[in-house]
């Protein structure tokens, strides 16, 4: 399986744990949007771009492996990931969509950036939701 569609385990409430193998190159929107009980996800070093609320609603995650091939964080890819309280965003990102991460300003006790942004199309954590 090189991909992950859109919305395949979209709402799968009942998984637990995910392991993505490496050879994966795209996850599709909605992949994993609302699978409440993911704690961890590592992204696999192939994939660059995480999708359109790719894992929103993900509300017990609190880990995300963001890999250095990854240059695009889509449209609320992380929106209410309410257990998600600190982020490593790679170097190589260089665009972040509106409300990518949003919960609201208070939640994050550390989100961790880089220096090489050329592309934010929002500050992510004070405009609306999406």
């Amino acid at each position: 399986m090189a991909y992950i569609p859109d919305y395949f385990f979209y709402n799968a409430y009942v998984l637990t744990s995910i392991s993505l193998p490496s050879t994966i190159k795209s996850i599709g929107k909605y992949a994993f949007s609302g699978c409440n009980q993911i704690k961890e996800i590592e992204i696999p070093p192939l994939v660059t771009r995480i999708e359109e609320r790719t894992f929103d609603r993900c509300k017990s995650l609190t880990k995300v492996t963001i890999p250095n091939s990854v240059t695009f964080i889509g449209k609320c890819a992380f929106e209410y990931c309410i257990s998600l309280k600190i982020i490593s965003i790679p170097s190589c990102v260089d665009t972040i969509e509106k409300g990518a991460f949003y919960i609201d300003a208070v939640h994050w006790k550390k989100l961790l950036f880089h220096q090489n942004y050329r592309k934010l199309k929002y500050l992510f954590l004070t405009v609306a939701k999406c």
